[in-house]
């Protein structure tokens, strides 16, 4: 079986496509520039797949709601999809007509080496996720111990004057029963109940409302600490990196590219061509004019060399050339 019919088999189009290649003149170009095209095309298969099963569990850690999961794990993978997609074909396109390392492709680099670092965190919270179930329980019963100690220190004025209020009634009934003092301890009996109860709402309410947190921030910031987490990342970051690292190894003398750059200008000489007839068609029938396009360059629509003016002459020339 020849490689044509090999890579036919082997190599789908979609795969292609997704990467910005030709799939023609892959099959023309070889093997090697097909088999690099087609790991780089896996790996954003990867890339997508491991940012939508990570935006969505990081939304369910959040939201807790099936239909947000899902509308933002498809649109930020998508959006996410896209905006790699866009990079890596800048980035391949511009590193071979220039130095790597210069402010665009570092910012570029850089946005991926984040987009890589943000995807990595929900992945590596579920990898150490019952390690960090003990300590999130843990931190729940703590901000709940500190939520119940700031109410009773903001109400602990307020109770000791109630309570002190109550001794103080207590004695005095004992002293001279009245009917009115004993209105005004049933009173202050029942605020100080009612105050009690409402410490009570509001603890269960507050507890409530930790026990179904799942605390992501703290949850990143605990798997952080841990030495093999930064391995999963870093893992994250290569595969990320990797399709612009396996297409811009193809040599820029390659056979591929060589056919690409004569497609893409016979592409652009048709369409030229077409305009063209188009713009004169257009003189003729409107205005019955023949009239061809300008142009201030010898070579459009590439337009790099652009056409010399005549030199200036002389008087004696101008003279000679127009008076004599």
């Amino acid at each position: 079986m020849s490689d044509r019919h090999l890579l036919q088999r082997r190599f789908p189009l979609f795969l292609v496509k997704l990467l910005g290649g030709d799939y023609r003149l892959l099959l023309r170009s070889g093997k090697v520039v097909a088999r690099k095209y087609f790991q780089a095309s896996v790996c954003l298969l990867a890339i997508l797949g491991i940012t939508t099963f990570s935006v969505f569990y990081g939304t369910e850690l959040l939201f807790h709601i099936w239909q947000v999961e899902l509308f933002l794990a498809f649109f930020i993978s998508a959006l996410f999809g896209c905006i790699y997609l866009f990079l890596i074909a800048t980035f391949s396109k511009l590193t071979r007509q220039g130095p790597i390392f210069n402010l665009s492709n570092v910012v570029r680099m850089g946005f991926v080496l984040f987009m890589a670092f943000l995807i990595s965190k929900p992945v590596e919270v579920l990898i150490f996720s019952r390690m960090l179930d003990r300590r999130v329980e843990l931190y729940k019963r703590s901000l709940l111990n500190q939520y119940e100690q700031r109410i009773d220190r903001l109400r602990s004025g307020e109770r000791s004057g109630t309570i002190a209020a109550i001794g103080l009634l207590k004695q005095q009934i004992a002293l001279y029963p009245s009917r009115i003092s004993q209105q005004e301890l049933l009173s202050l009996q029942r605020g100080l109940l009612r105050a009690d109860e409402e410490r009570e709402i509001n603890i269960k309410l507050a507890a409530r409302r930790i026990g179904r947190s799942d605390f992501l921030l703290y949850q990143i910031r605990q798997v952080s600490r841990e030495p093999l987490s930064w391995l999963i990342c870093l893992l994250t970051i290569a595969i990320f990196l990797l399709p612009g690292y396996l297409i811009y190894s193809i040599p820029q003398r390659d056979l591929y590219y060589q056919l690409k750059e004569e497609a893409e200008k016979v592409k652009v000489l048709e369409e030229y061509q077409a305009f063209r007839e188009r713009f004169k068609m257009l003189f003729r029938e409107k205005w019955g004019l023949s009239v061809e396009p300008h142009s201030c360059f010898e070579d459009p629509p590439f337009n790099t060399k652009r056409i010399q003016k005549s030199p200036a002459l002389s008087n004696d020339e101008f003279i000679a050339r127009y008076l004599a």
